[in-house]
């Protein structure tokens, strides 16, 4: 006697469900740089210009790179133009922008249109006087200016000029720390083209004839606040190239962690909230609540946008400098995969 039997694969039972699985997040963040690397390699119109710096004898090394076209701003300035694509071909040549994509009407205008210039997007879109959206120019003018901040401001005024923009405010050295000039481009909105020199701003301004008030909610802001009272002596040294300037671990409950390394290491934390270690001397360091679940290290350099221009060449990844309160800082990973951060401390961290 035989009994028919459906049609079956033996080997159903041995076969798992098919489930997708989170991968180890440290494996997930190496992947992820490696093939950022590889496609900034193929993607990336990289061009190296050795200029001479302003406020010394030192060469800077500027580099142009793709930014990150994902980027997306807290606040994001919305631009009106009477001629968007000329626009948008104007702050390509004169800021390196990027563009990420337009949108194109029946009548030709753009009614909307989004650029990456550094690590910022900036929306823009054409004139609709029908809908009573105008540029500066119909407008007489505008209040608004923007601050773009690059490695060398008399380079980029200089090509922002060529490209059409009109001279504002030469470039100058100011006091609050910074080279800058202003152009204003055909458009009618204003930039200033801007670099960092120093970090003496609180200093600099009371010289200038400026009072210098900082929120701070830690502290008693009716108490003279100067920088030096900001550092602990015994947390200041002097830095070469390549010294190690500052540490964080990670930790998914900080007072735990406090409580841990105060016992063990006698780590003392005048302000638990940010995980800064008051008690021990340079290099400091402390704990931090968000970003990777890893240690990170910051390390000295003496050109921040040069180190980054070297670690791109030589195979790893780095982020756009960004400038601290403490000082310079990029975000890298070498041509292996492993995350570190480059660093210019800030004058009142270090010793001469």
């Amino acid at each position: 006697m035989t009994t028919d039997m459906p049609d079956r694969d033996a080997f159903d039972a041995l076969r798992a469900e098919v489930a997708p699985i989170h991968p180890d997040r440290s494996f997930a963040q190496r992947l992820r740089d490696r093939l950022t690397t590889e496609l900034e390699h193929t993607v990336t119109n990289t061009t190296t210009n050795t200029t001479t710096n302003t406020t010394g004898s030192t060469p800077t090394t500027t580099t142009d790179t793709q930014p990150d076209l994902d980027v997306v701003n807290a606040v994001t300035p919305y631009l009106v133009v009477a001629g968007a694509a000329d626009a948008i071909d104007f702050y390509v040549a004169a800021f390196g922008a990027v563009e990420h994509h337009r949108l194109v009407g029946d009548d030709g205008r753009i009614g909307h249109a989004e650029i990456v210039i550094g690590n910022s997007r900036v929306m823009l879109a054409d004139e609709f006087p029908e809908h009573d959206i105008v540029g500066p120019n119909r407008l007489g003018g505008s209040p608004v200016s923007f601050t773009v901040t690059v490695p060398d401001c008399d380079v980029v005024f200089d090509r922002a000029v060529s490209a059409g923009g009109e001279v504002i405010r030469p470039v100058a050295d100011q006091f609050h720390g910074h080279r800058q000039g202003m152009v204003r481009d055909p458009w009618g909105h204003r930039w200033t083209v801007s670099t960092p020199i120093h970090d003496r701003y609180e200093a600099e301004a009371a010289t200038a004839g400026w009072t210098y008030t900082r929120a701070d909610t830690t502290t008693d802001t009716t108490a003279d606040t100067t920088a030096d009272e900001h550092v602990d002596p015994h947390q200041l040294k002097h830095f070469d190239r390549g010294d190690l300037f500052y540490f964080t671990l990670p930790t998914a409950d900080l007072a735990r962690s406090q409580a841990f390394f105060g016992a063990v290491l006698g780590w003392q934390f005048l302000h638990p909230e940010n995980g800064h270690v008051e008690s021990i001397a340079a290099p400091s360091g402390g704990l931090h609540l968000d970003g990777p679940q890893q240690v990170q290290l910051w390390f000295v350099v003496d050109d921040i946008h040069a180190a980054v221009a070297a670690v791109r060449a030589h195979g790893g990844h780095a982020d756009e400098p960004v400038l601290h309160d403490s000082g310079w800082d990029a975000s890298c990973t070498d041509d292996q995969g492993t995350p570190f951060h480059l660093s210019v401390p800030a004058e009142k961290y270090v010793l001469p």
